[in-house]
């Protein structure tokens, strides 16, 4: 019955410095900046969990977004005239980061789109909705939901005209 209970005993200890090198690893990976999403990956935990072993220790919050290098390479390229979606691939943040960024910078924000070129033949009916009509000499033949649609229409039209 002793040996038992020393031996229960021995297991919970064990069990509680297994916990603890746990811990003392996640507060090294945490202190040495890797990113929680990874620590969260590799020791199967939440961020929550995380987050609060690094408060119960006293370890500093980390300070909220990117690397000062990463806001610079922003700058930089965008000033560059890079596109947002080849920045976006190259340093791995949003579109939406970049153009704010840019905007805190103060530097003049370019349009993500351009304005589509519509086909001869087609015309845009309503802006709000998007919908296209096709037209011959004025006269309007029939509506689509997309300008390729509409396109379709005007090349069968002038098809059949052209038989006449």
């Amino acid at each position: 019955m002793t040996e038992e209970l020393e031996f229960d005993d021995l297991s919970r200890q064990v069990d509680r410095a297994r916990q603890h090198m746990r811990t003392l690893e996640i507060l090294m990976r945490y202190t040495n900046n890797v990113p929680i999403d990874a620590i969260v990956e590799e020791f199967k935990m939440s961020r929550t969990q995380v987050l609060r072993y690094a408060r119960l220790a006293g370890l500093p919050k980390r300070p909220k977004g990117f690397d000062p290098e990463i806001k610079a390479k922003t700058i930089e390229y965008y000033k560059q005239g890079m596109s947002l979606k080849s920045i976006r691939n190259r340093l791995g943040v949003s579109e939406a980061y970049i153009s704010k960024t840019a905007a805190a910078e103060g530097l003049q924000l370019r349009r993500p789109r351009r304005e589509e070129k519509l086909p001869t033949g087609v015309y845009q009916l309503s802006k709000n909705r998007k919908r296209y009509g096709a037209r011959i000499d004025g006269k309007h033949l029939s509506t689509h939901a997309s300008p390729v649609a509409a396109a379709s229409a005007y090349l069968k039209a002038l098809k059949r005209k052209g038989k006449k």
